[in-house]
């Protein structure tokens, strides 16, 4: 394309004189070149049987797995029993599985939950009896009364704490049964 020096106008290569004003000067001009667009972001995909699982309950659970398990393994090497093997084996496998967002952690968590409803309710029926109990033994002694009926309280808090806890982290893994691969 060339554009006339005297007006302006463009016109084509072939054209000797201007046809606006009759004008014999030309400059040569580039097409307009567009301009470059910037690459699409495309997001990571990830795993659709996964889920996205962003700082969740779920993560936190395997962090405080993780810290027990380290927590525990001095008094392993101190004073070593099997029962305390099994305990920090079971918690590593627990963080592993979770953290490999297997189906396994998954349900090994959700029996762990079980269990922790059941003791947590166990130990409030015992604060219960405690303190109903230490009412009536003691009626004769007030501190050993109210010593034992604050011992029953506090079993009672225990529990319910972790009955509670069982239970509504058992709803919690059950709801989010996709987001864990098998």
């Amino acid at each position: 394309m060339k554009k006339c020096n005297s007006c302006g106008s463009q016109v084509n290569d072939e054209v000797a004189a201007c046809p606006n004003c009759g004008g014999t000067g030309f400059t040569y001009v580039q097409p307009a070149q567009p301009m470059p667009q910037p690459p699409a972001y495309n997001p990571p995909v990830m795993n659709p049987n996964a889920g996205n699982m962003p700082m969740t309950f779920a993560t936190v659970y395997t962090v405080l797995l993780v810290i027990g398990v380290i927590m525990d393994i001095p008094t392993l090497v101190k004073d070593f029993s099997v029962s305390a093997l099994i305990s920090v084996l079971f918690s590593a496998a627990l963080a592993f599985f979770l953290y490999k967002r297997m189906k396994v952690g998954r349900i090994l968590v959700m029996i762990s939950n079980i269990l922790s409803a059941v003791i947590g309710i166990i130990c409030t029926l015992v604060g219960i009896l405690l303190a109903a109990g230490m009412s009536v033994i003691s009626t004769e002694v007030e501190i050993i009364a109210a010593l034992g009926a604050a011992v029953g309280f506090i079993f009672i808090l225990v529990g319910a704490f972790v009955a509670v806890f069982g239970i509504c982290s058992f709803i919690y893994f059950k709801k989010r049964a996709s987001m864990y691969l098998n």
